[in-house]
């Protein structure tokens, strides 16, 4: 039984963190398309001699 316990919380703290991964790319990318769209909104402004 102990190792049974001891797989099923490996499996559990294994998913856990594959979730945590998921949402932090997420994140990462949510940021870089706001970013592009900033970057992309600040070039339209620039004054050319």
């Amino acid at each position: 039984m102990g190792a049974r316990d001891a797989t099923e919380r490996s499996l559990r703290l294994a998913d856990n963190r594959a979730t945590r991964i998921q949402e932090l790319n997420r994140k990462v990318e949510e940021l870089e398309t706001h970013r592009d769209m900033n970057t992309s909104n600040r070039a339209r402004y620039a004054c050319w001699p």
